[in-house]
């Protein structure tokens, strides 16, 4: 039986850690790619001689790639940002009624996305 309790809970804004394993990479690899198309959008569009690959417009294509790339890479930058991770903290205090002793439990945990 629980006589009183009170439960606090507060949301803070934790600083970006890199993520280990499976997490970090797949951000890595996002940046990767998007710097990957901006590098050869741009190889198309101005390095390669016109007329190489015949029926196709290089430049085109090449300023396409580029536009994906930067997309992409705004894209990456934004989940990889800090203001994504969150951390809740829990303290939650009841009087255990049998013995008058008051209980205090510290929880936390990484919420949200």
């Amino acid at each position: 039986m629980l006589i009183s309790g009170t439960i606090r809970t507060t949301i803070t804004a934790m600083p970006y850690q890199r993520r280990t394993g499976r997490g970090y990479k797949e951000h890595v690899m996002r940046i990767g790619s998007s710097i990957f198309l901006i590098a050869l959008g741009a190889i198309l569009a101005w390095a390669v001689a016109p007329g190489l690959i015949p029926f196709v417009d290089q430049q085109l294509v090449g300023y396409i790639l580029i536009a994906v790339g930067v997309i992409g890479l705004i894209a990456s930058l934004i989940l990889a940002s800090p203001g994504r991770s969150r951390r809740v903290s829990e303290s939650r205090s009841v009087v255990d009624p049998n013995t008058g002793e008051r209980i205090t439990r510290h929880e936390t945990r990484d919420g949200g996305i």
